[in-house]
């Protein structure tokens, strides 16, 4: 599969860019921690919703409502 690089900033602006895409980048916006501790990133015209667990240096993202047992996308930091 192609790679896919989240960047979090602490000013709580976001941006997903996956490998081969035009310029690099997929998606930029904001992002914030729901009430129920979810990721949410919003861009001008998608919003993303997942639960997130972190383990040492990485983060486990699976999109809320995505079937049992998907493990989703693992992100490591860099």
């Amino acid at each position: 599969g192609k790679a896919i690089v989240l960047a979090l900033d602490p000013a709580g602006t976001f941006t997903w860019n996956y490998e081969g895409a035009p310029d690099g980048k997929v998606l930029a916006g904001d992002w914030s921690i729901d009430e129920e501790g979810r990721l949410v990133l919003a861009a001008d015209d998608v919003q993303m919703v997942a639960d997130i667990s972190l383990d040492e240096n990485t983060l486990q993202f699976v999109l809320a409502g995505s079937p049992v047992g998907d493990p989703g996308l693992g992100f490591e930091r860099q």
